[in-house]
């Protein structure tokens, strides 16, 4: 299984999140009452949206390279949470966008919306 690459820069707190995808069922009956159960037995998992700012041709070009070879949302693939460490196996649910954010010769990009599940 591959893992996520590591880039020149860490990634940027002010696009990381992190949250969690709710496994309820809900019915809506007559008097207003709402009844709920879980779609399943499976521990919720969770979803993880990051980014990164200012990084180099070659930074874009291997997270490019990575995206290819996992072919998008299609193979599973080992995250490290940024904050404590955890491997966490999961795969892209969305796609990216790199925003040129460069001066003259001085080629850097941002990428902001980077979108994983938990498998």
């Amino acid at each position: 299984m591959s893992n996520f690459p590591t880039l020149s820069k860490k990634q940027d707190s002010k696009y990381f999140s992190e949250s969690a995808i709710d496994p309820v069922m809900k019915t809506k009956v007559d008097g207003g009452y709402v009844m709920t159960r879980a779609k399943y037995t499976r521990t919720p998992r969770r979803t993880f949206t990051t980014g990164f700012s200012l990084i180099t041709d070659n930074d874009k070009a291997l997270l490019q390279t990575f995206w290819s070879d996992v072919k998008g949302g299609s193979d599973a693939f080992e995250y490290t949470h940024p904050i404590s460490s955890e491997s966490v196996t999961v795969r892209f649910t969305g796609s990216y966008t790199f925003k040129y954010a460069g001066a003259g010769d001085n080629y850097r990009w941002d990428v902001s919306s980077i979108q994983m599940e938990e498998v």
